[in-house]
């Protein structure tokens, strides 16, 4: 008797039966979503291929050119009828990977679409299943950027000041610190809030990105020796309250090693308040706590930052700076008009960044129609776009829909997990891996060869 251990092939649909297992490696299946918005269609599609995404090249220049990734530029994975409005098909491309048999069968199929409007865009995808419906909207950002597209910003940096982060990881913090603020424009507004086990802010309101101030900061900074206990969500609680532009992007940046108290309502306060702040977390130290980091990022559908060694905290900074600089929508919302839709992820909408278009997704009842609205704050002004529902033909191709929501809800939920082992939520990941065929830590891919 042969056993295996393999993933779920999302192109053909999965094989073999599934069967509770024990604690079996969540990282051996489909990966973990999201990274950058974009990531799920590759995750849950491409088998591991990397991220397609526009690169910020400049944005100082009053035209901020994207220059195309490494095979076209946005591409969409294996998934079709996403009508991006003002976009064109490229060529379809399958992939094929050769079966036991010898024959070669369809793996994946990956259709890029050229973005070339100057606005931002948006596009649905429905599938309709026996028992369940899965739609997935997206918004793009525009091809070409220009000043007058990027709403005003804010940032407010979260450090942890704590013990754990004495000497490597503070003196890492204090100069990526440094390179971020040190860098923003007179038009942005920013704040500084170190932590430990209270917590001290550099003014109850954000302050003009001034050489004055931008000084300030760094000086409150630079005085940091590190000491006491850490507690993240009175933190996050006091950060998110501070009065607000209603104008502006604001984006919360978490600098820490991880070592943390973090309760599972700090994960609610990011889930629920994206609309209100993008949530990126900074890992610094020789040992981070990736759990955490990571678990942050993905509550709020951000990518995890980490510096282990001195030698990368320029690079990452000003990756870092790059995917944060450019929002081209804030205060995103959304409402469906006579489209049942529910279970919907995310809790609320984050950005959309010049190098992070935003998915929504989630299941939906009876006929596909009605209308999608979608609000929000652009450079320009009021931002509003509806979506007629009918328009978009639901189609059996865009299967990949389903693991792209179930994937998503495990990952949500074991994320939660890690803060604090909870039955119900073991009993709903085991329960989503046997219903979609997924790889999770309590379910696993048993092949049996009889011959």
């Amino acid at each position: 008797m042969l056993v295996v251990v393999a993933g779920v092939d999302l192109g053909q649909g999965p094989e073999f039966g599934v069967r509770p297992e024990h604690e079996v490696d969540p990282g051996a299946g489909p990966p973990d979503l999201p990274r950058r918005a974009i990531a799920p269609f590759v995750h849950a599609v491409g088998r591991g291929r990397p991220p397609l995404r526009g690169h910020v090249e400049q944005v100082d220049e009053e035209v901020v050119r994207q220059r195309p990734g490494r095979a076209g530029e946005d591409a969409v994975p294996g998934l079709t009828g996403v009508g991006i409005q003002g976009a064109q098909a490229a060529d379809q491309h399958r992939a094929r990977e050769r079966a036991g048999d010898g024959s070669s069968r369809p793996l994946v199929a990956v259709e890029a679409l050229r973005v070339t409007g100057g606005k931002i865009e948006s596009g649905l995808l429905l599938y309709p299943g026996k028992d369940e419906n899965f739609f997935l909207l997206m918004l793009q950002p525009p091809k070409r950027i220009t000043k007058a597209d990027i709403p005003g910003r804010e940032y407010i940096f979260i450090v942890d000041v704590s013990g754990s982060m004495y000497g490597f990881p503070l003196d890492i913090s204090k100069k990526l610190m440094s390179n971020l603020i040190g860098n923003q424009r007179a038009t942005d507004k920013f704040n500084v809030l170190l932590f430990a086990g209270g917590s001290t802010l550099m003014a109850e309101e954000s302050l003009p990105a001034t050489q004055a101030n931008i000084q300030k900061a760094i000086n409150v900074i630079e005085q940091q020796r590190g000491g006491g206990g850490t507690e993240l969500l009175p933190a996050l609680k006091r950060a998110l309250s501070l009065k607000k532009d209603k104008d502006f992007s604001r984006t919360v940046v978490i600098v820490t090693d991880g070592y943390v108290s973090v309760e599972e309502e700090a994960f609610d306060l990011i889930r629920h308040n994206l609309g209100n702040a993008n949530m990126f977390a900074f890992g610094i130290g020789s040992s981070v706590n990736r759990h955490i980091i990571e678990g942050m990022a993905r509550v709020g559908m951000g990518e995890p930052f980490v510096i282990t060694r001195q030698d990368q905290a320029a690079g990452q900074a000003e990756s870092f700076r790059k995917m944060i600089q450019t929002p081209v929508l804030t205060q995103a919302k959304i409402s469906f008009q006579g489209f049942d839709a529910y279970d919907v992820e995310p809790l609320s909408i984050p950005d959309v960044l010049a190098e992070r278009p935003v998915l929504v997704f989630g299941k939906w009842r009876g006929k596909p129609e009605g209308k999608i609205k979608l609000t929000g704050i652009a450079g320009d002004g009021k931002y509003t776009q509806t979506i007629n529902v009918a328009d978009y033909q639901p189609a059996a191709e865009n299967a990949a829909l389903k693991y792209i929501w179930a994937r998503h809800r495990i990952t949500i939920l074991s994320d939660y997990n890690k803060l604090r082992a909870d039955d119900k939520r073991v009993q709903e990941v085991t329960n989503l891996g046997l219903t979609y065929n997924l790889l999770t830590a309590y379910t696993s891919f048993v092949a049996v060869d009889n011959e």
